[in-house]
């Protein structure tokens, strides 16, 4: 295993360290009712899962799947052959390499991808809002923390018909390296057993 800032940062979790460097906008009215309308479409989410696509910077694809319950826990299950997987137990955020049986971790308030995790989701008060971009079918929003220690820009893509629908997240790090996650055909309010988020360091699986 290369580290945590590689790692971290080619799931698409942005926690490289560096500083942020985008300039947050003024929206006007129809932009804040944008960033309320996605707020409170990840709000309305208890658990989350499904397939995803990764593409990153070089165009390397990585398939897997994911499971999200909020607040704060995720899990990230690469294909083979990567051996890779990602935790968070709603405190910290694990990259566990099953080949290399080495586990890497760091606080999770250290990634913007807390935002859309949180308890109480709301951009408009938690996060920079850096870009909105709207078409007839999609909505786009770029954020990042506030907090200038915490790196990091993560861009999320919304599908609006027939209603609004989380279609992609895309990441770039310090170094302005993108990362890309596809999903689709989402399956919400599916009970998750809550052992799936616990961190266990060298409980590894052959």
């Amino acid at each position: 295993m290369r580290g945590i800032a590689v790692c971290v940062t080619c799931i698409g979790l942005a926690l490289m360290v560096g500083t942020a460097v985008g300039e947050d906008i003024t929206l006007d009215a129809h932009q804040k009712a944008i960033v309320d309308k996605v707020s409170s479409y990840f709000s309305a989410i208890h658990t989350l899962q499904r397939s995803f696509l990764q593409t990153s910077a070089d165009n390397r694809r990585m398939k897997g799947k994911f499971y999200i319950s909020r607040p704060a826990h995720f899990r990230f299950d690469y294909a083979r052959p990567s051996r890779q997987i990602v935790i968070s137990d709603g405190r910290y955020l694990a990259v566990q390499d099953l080949a290399l049986n080495n586990e890497d971790r760091v606080a999770l308030d250290q990634s913007v991808f807390r935002f859309v995790l949180s308890s109480d989701v709301n951009l408009l008060r938690d996060a920079k809002i850096i870009q909105i971009e709207e078409s007839p079918n999609s909505i786009a929003i770029t954020l990042e923390d506030k907090d200038a220690n915490v790196p990091g820009q993560l861009k999320l893509l919304l599908t609006t018909k027939p209603g609004l629908e989380l279609k992609e997240w895309t990441t770039k790090d310090a170094e302005g390296i993108e990362t890309r996650i596809e999903v689709s055909d989402l399956a919400k309010g599916v009970e998750l057993d809550a052992e799936i988020f616990k961190i266990a360091s060298y409980a590894w699986v052959e």
